[in-house]
């Protein structure tokens, strides 16, 4: 009977508890302003990798895009 209350008031505390996570404070870094290139540095290249280094370019653009806004979220709560 005595081990039956214990778990019942057991059951009834950890059902009403909440956990949240919080990090540590953190700023976002600033946006690089990476040197610009010009076509003609490039005609040197075949098309195939001029192709594949303007993707390359977009690819790592729009990742760092997605972080800042994952960050901003993240400092948001």
């Amino acid at each position: 009977m005595k081990l039956f209350v214990i778990a019942a008031l057991a059951c009834l505390t950890i059902g009403c508890t909440t956990t949240r996570y919080t990090g540590a404070d953190f700023t976002i870094p600033p946006t690089p302003n990476p040197p610009e290139l010009v076509a003609d540095d490039l005609s040197c290249l075949p098309d195939s990798t001029y192709r594949a280094v303007i993707e390359r370019d977009r690819q790592l653009t729009d990742w760092g895009l997605e972080m800042r806004a994952i960050l901003r979220t993240l400092q948001a709560d």
